[in-house]
């Protein structure tokens, strides 16, 4: 049957469908060029919708085509391996909605940058978001990887894809229902709807200025190509678990984890995810059996098993 070929050999079919829905498809694209740390093997393709019905609609007949998909989001929380990857990712950078503000509430889409809906907020005078201040990527990225995170308290509503419609799921700054949790993990995010403080603008600018700084300096300065990979689940943070096993500034080929701050592992140029996992696998067997700790991964893995087929 056609939906048993692999995604690889569907080129064509995968450009019909984003064609279809007013979509762009660039096929045969490398993952490095689109994480931050600058790793990942060859992708099947890359569709870029122009609206967000679009989204669920190319989201849907893949579904419906047996055609595996992933968001994209802008990379900045991927670890993505060497080896091929064999399905569709969805970026949403270049959808055509843009900032909506109504009052205190603001509407955009998942794929709007992060860093510049904080520049748009706090010029209105809009507060709320200090917290996302010095944080990359896009919002729909921060709702995935942070369902448990601050950022929720100010979502008023989330837009997600099913069945090739747009479903609304209000939240109104409450923490996520178990189905709620389940429909978003399972869904394409594609719009939300967030409802920030009004305060006074200098006030704001200086509480975005002072979050910034502070991120800034819990980052390796200077490095080009570098991600915060590991969490721990207990109160002590994994870069202080990392720097008491003194494994700070260990390397595996071109990986190094950060001489100055042990929760970021560096890219210094020629790294693949090979060499990532090894460093990974490192310090999570270290911390196992020296401190009975689980780190757990604060990125999403891309490993596609089929590629060893």
């Amino acid at each position: 049957m056609q939906n048993q070929r692999r995604t690889v050999e569907r080129i064509e079919e995968i450009e019909a469908i984003a064609r279809a829905a007013g979509a762009q498809c660039r096929t045969w694209q490398w993952l490095k060029n689109f994480t931050a740390l600058g790793i990942g093997g060859p992708l099947a393709a890359i569709v870029y919708p122009s609206s967000i019905t679009g989204a669920a609609a190319i989201v849907h007949r893949l579904d419906d085509a047996g055609l595996r998909w992933r968001a994209l989001g802008h990379g900045t929380s991927i670890l993505a391996s060497d080896a091929l990857h064999d399905y569709v990712a969805i970026s949403l950078r270049l959808l055509d909605e843009r900032l909506i503000f109504d009052g205190v509430l603001v509407r955009l889409h998942a794929g709007y940058s992060l860093p510049a809906l904080v520049y748009a907020a706090t010029e209105r005078g809009l507060g709320g978001l200090g917290s996302a201040a010095g944080l990359g990527g896009s919002l729909g990225g921060a709702l995935r990887m942070n369902l448990d995170g601050n950022i929720w308290s100010l979502v008023e509503e989330v837009v997600v894809a099913e069945g090739g419609r747009l479903k609304a799921c209000a939240t109104r700054g409450a923490a996520l229902t178990a189905s709620q949790r389940e429909l978003i993990e399972q869904s394409l995010i594609l719009a939300a709807t967030l409802r920030l403080t009004p305060g006074d603008p200098e006030d704001i600018e200086r509480e975005v200025r002072n979050s910034q700084q502070s991120r800034m300096a819990a980052q390796p300065f200077g490095v080009a190509s570098s991600s915060r990979i590991l969490r721990s689940a207990e109160p002590e943070p994994a870069g202080a678990v990392i720097e008491q096993l003194g494994l700070k500034g260990q390397a595996r080929g071109g990986a190094r984890i950060s001489d100055t701050h042990a929760d970021f592992i560096i890219n210094e140029g020629m790294a693949t995810a090979e060499d990532v996992f090894a460093l990974t696998d490192l310090i999570r067997e270290r911390a196992r059996r020296e401190r009975g700790l689980e780190l757990e991964y604060d990125v999403d893995v891309w490993r596609d098993e089929s590629a060893q087929e």
